[in-house]
């Protein structure tokens, strides 16, 4: 599980004050000292203490991505009691959480934990304070806690007795809400699969590292849709990456849904809370709402697909142009966002979407390539792998299988140029699959290459794979490829060469070089 702290106020803005402590000040203890009780227990990030959350937000935005996290709690001092002399009884501790925030339980453990070293609890309060509102905005919960009141004597006194002490609990209360257990004693958090960042769920499906990870989950699924339910391919993987924010939402994460698919009209099954953006009348608002909620990614997949079975949605069942289909849903009302035709088409585009329609009559051949793949075969020399082949994987490839592995992304090291041998070769989930020798793992057939750049040769065409490096000896060596040359883009191979044992290409148009193991045959 990861968590950010913010230590509130800095950077020339100290806060409240007192004679017994500045809160700028004692914010940055707070965090630093949550931080050391978390350890082993979450990944726990500091917003840099010299910075100002609060300012930063508002000269252009945070410096962090609060999507990035699954919780975020920000540390203050609370003031206005002015009571320097101490009247023998403690103004207490607070948390905050946004009006949107449909659960508190961690809060709740937060303020009980402070409470029991002798401070008033004063509870949970709902305010859309604007750090923790932006993050949930963002789609992360967050907190904003007030340890105690700075110019409460009673307070203080407690509080500068034993700082630490304060932090841990604090901390106890992070782990009590979230149900976190220490590595090496057990599951804890995110990567267990037994809470959710948020509310304490069960984690459903594994956050994907890359839309590029999410695609390749996901495109078989809806290919095989398909199949049953006549929804073109392209507009559900379009979907699936819009609404769950390419694998990475709550939703997806613990709600196991790709597809945000209000439960309502009779719906009888789980269900998951949470704010979204909705658009009414060009005004938009964000409002809590139940959401469909599945038990994996496959129920959610052939939900969707059930789902638009309805009259209103008769336009875009069995549509074979894309195009149409994103602009036909969108006027069935399936979302209130008026720009969600054109989000579905930015990335078809980008991300080459139209490629798997290659399973519907008549659309083979569509999309930003000439030459597309059927489900469960490969780009670059892959159609010729076999058990035994010596083959590499490619950049942003997702285990296979069938164990809880499934979905999460190959480490980048064992990607791009390392070889690997072929081991076997099964059908999992309706994906073509590897088993690979020596990571004992199966990968999906289509994000290997055959080992040597499987017959590209000096004029071949070919496009390069996202995520590609280039080669050569010059100092852009190992530098990013820009997106803009990846994806449908066509390049033409100009020489061939070996550099630092690696097989790479010189490709006419961007006059660079290109190991063979990114490039795909067209």
């Amino acid at each position: 599980m990861k968590i950010l702290l913010i230590s509130g106020h800095g950077a020339g803005d100290p806060g409240a004050s007192s004679k017994f402590g500045v809160e700028a000040t004692e914010t940055v203890v707070m965090v630093q000292e949550i931080q050391k009780a978390l350890a082993g227990y979450a990944d726990v990030t500091l917003y840099p203490t010299d910075w100002n959350a609060y300012s930063d937000l508002h000269a252009g935005g945070l410096k962090v991505k609060p999507s990035d996290y699954d919780y975020v709690l920000e540390v203050h001092f609370n003031a206005c009691v002015n009571d320097t002399a101490g009247d023998g009884k403690t103004t207490g501790t607070e948390i905050y959480v946004t009006t949107s925030e449909s659960g508190v339980t961690v809060e709740q453990a937060i303020v009980n934990q402070i409470a029991k070293l002798g401070f008033k609890n004063r509870g949970v309060k709902r305010t859309n304070f604007s750090v923790i509102y932006n993050c949930k905005k963002a789609g992360t919960s967050a907190a904003l806690l007030e340890t105690c009141f700075i110019d409460d004597k009673d307070d203080m006194t407690i509080y500068n007795g034993n700082k630490a002490a304060v932090a841990r609990a604090a901390a106890q209360g992070i782990i009590d809400g979230f149900g976190l257990k220490k590595s090496g004693s057990g599951s804890s958090g995110q990567s267990s699969g037994n809470t959710s960042g948020t509310s304490g769920k069960k984690v459903v499906n594994a956050k994907c590292a890359s839309p590029e990870a999410f695609i390749k989950l996901i495109a078989p699924l809806c290919q095989a849709d398909y199949k049953k339910h006549n929804v073109l391919p392209s507009l559900s993987i379009t979907q699936a990456c819009l609404e769950s924010g390419y694998g990475t939402s709550d939703l997806y994460v613990y709600g196991g849904a790709a597809f945000g698919i209000k439960a309502s009209g009779g719906w009888n099954g789980k269900i998951f809370r949470k704010s979204s953006k909705e658009v009414y009348n060009g005004v938009t608002k964000y409002e809590e709402s139940d959401f469909r909620a599945y038990d994996n990614l496959e129920a959610s997949v052939a939900d969707h697909g059930e789902f638009l079975q309805k009259d209103r949605y008769k336009k875009v069942v069995g549509e074979k142009d894309f195009a149409t289909a994103a602009k036909e849903i969108k006027a069935a009302g399936y979302a209130t966002d008026p720009a969600y035709t054109n989000s579905l088409t930015n990335i078809y585009k980008k991300y080459n979407i139209g490629q798997y329609d290659s399973v519907v009559s008549g659309n083979a051949g569509k999309g930003d390539t000439a030459a597309q793949s059927a489900p469960g075969t490969a780009g670059t020399g892959s159609g010729d792998i076999q058990v035994g082949s010596s083959v590499t994987i490619a950049p942003g490839a997702v285990y296979g299988g069938l164990s809880t592995a499934r979905g999460r992304q190959v480490p980048a090291v064992q990607c791009g140029t390392k070889k690997h041998t072929v081991a076997a070769i099964e059908d999992h989930k309706g994906v073509r699959e590897a088993k690979l020798k020596e990571i004992n793992s199966w990968v999906a057939v289509s994000s290997l290459r055959a080992s040597g750049g499987g017959g590209i040769k000096v004029g071949s065409s070919v496009t390069i794979s996202a995520g590609a490096v280039y080669g050569g000896l010059s100092t852009t060596r190992g530098q990013s490829v820009p997106a803009a040359q990846c994806g449908g883009k066509k390049h033409t191979v100009a020489a061939l060469a070996t550099h630092k044992g690696v097989a790479e290409a010189k490709l006419k148009e961007i006059n660079s070089w290109v190991a063979l193991s990114y490039l795909n045959l067209v």
